[in-house]
């Protein structure tokens, strides 16, 4: 029961940082500047992306510590992609990088990870070893894109994150709910300034390492790589699935570009719809908390009709719900259209 005191030292750790990563991004003005293609009108500090990296290591390993048990070599690999992707945005953040490096990177990260399960002996069939990558690249991407309105990727990482270390709990996967509870708790103690209105914003700093952990923790979740045991990871991740999605086919039908940014996601289509961008928050933690819920019964139940039935029901759902969202107006910015 001592892994479950990640959850509560993420938090605290993470309430205490996030002010002083604030004020040293304000100190050497490391901020996010509006350039019409952001939702915020003011330039708002960076580096929460570094509070909450912070927050999850060393909680991490104070927890081993405090329970008494060494890192695995498995977990060695895990923590070091973690920090790669850490520095691979925050150089982003500073610096600007063309997308195919970016990229580049993210599969670099996306490698050590799925090793790093592959030596845990969390997977088996080394066939799965090139998609579990693909995997981690795109979970990535995608929470790199619902960093795009206050408090939505920390509160989804918080709320997906949460609902793993109960799923990992149940399984006494011990050292995914250590991972489970650092970022649940690191999430959410940076979201108490990240929500509406933003004190602080991720940067690419937060969200790549943030989709990153919630990748390995889908993984660790499906441990015997089954089809029943894969679909509650999946169900879990179902937003930010669903939010990558959306875009990029709509981006694509629109003839633009579908890696750079606008004003164009779901999030932003369900503000326009009259909703603040509070409510627009706290409609999609409700959607997260109710897609953690069907995975934590459906993983309950073990029953294969079930998971298939329930998995085409959400898929369904979703698809009316990106074809409702594509009517509401785009508020992509016209430089972002392309010519024939």
């Amino acid at each position: 029961m001592l892994y479950l005191i990640a959850l509560p030292l993420g938090l605290i750790l993470s309430l205490f940082l996030t002010p002083m990563a604030r004020a040293l991004a304000i100190k050497y003005s490391f901020l996010d500047v509006p350039d019409g293609r952001r939702y915020h009108g003011a330039a708002v500090p960076l580096l929460g992306g570094l509070a909450f990296t912070v927050s999850v290591v060393v909680t991490w390993l104070l927890t081993h510590l405090v329970a008494g048990i060494p890192l695995e070599t498995a977990e060695v690999l895990i923590g070091s992609g973690f920090l790669l992707s850490f520095f691979l945005g925050i150089y982003d953040d500073k610096n600007g990088m063309k997308a195919r490096w970016k990229l580049l990177g993210q599969f670099i990260c996306g490698l050590v990870l799925v090793a790093g399960c592959y030596v845990a002996g969390w997977m088996e069939p080394r066939a799965l070893f090139p998609l579990l990558v693909v995997w981690v690249v795109a979970i990535m991407n995608a929470m790199n894109f619902l960093d795009n309105m206050d408090g939505i990727a920390s509160g989804v990482t918080g709320l997906a994150s949460l609902t793993f270390l109960f799923l990992l709990a149940l399984h006494g996967q011990w050292v995914g709910v250590i991972i489970a509870g650092a970022t649940c708790g690191a999430s959410l103690g940076f979201l108490k300034f990240n929500f509406s209105p933003a004190r602080i914003f991720l940067g690419d700093a937060g969200s790549l390492p943030m989709g990153y952990l919630l990748s390995a923790l889908s993984i660790t979740a499906a441990e015997s790589a089954s089809i029943d045991a894969m679909v509650p990871p999946l169900i879990v991740l179902g937003y930010p699935v669903f939010d990558i999605t959306f875009v990029t086919v709509v981006r694509i039908k629109e003839r633009r570009r579908f890696y750079q940014g606008g004003k164009d996601h779901s999030s932003h289509r369900l503000a326009a719809l009259s909703l603040s961008t509070r409510k627009t928050a706290l409609v999609i933690y409700a959607l997260c908390l109710t897609l953690g819920a069907i995975a934590l019964m459906v993983d309950g139940l073990q029953d294969s009709a079930l998971s298939f039935s329930m998995l085409g029901m959400l898929f369904v759902c979703f698809v009316f719900l990106g074809l409702r969202l594509e009517k509401v107006g785009s508020n992509a910015p016209p430089q972002e259209l392309a010519t024939k």
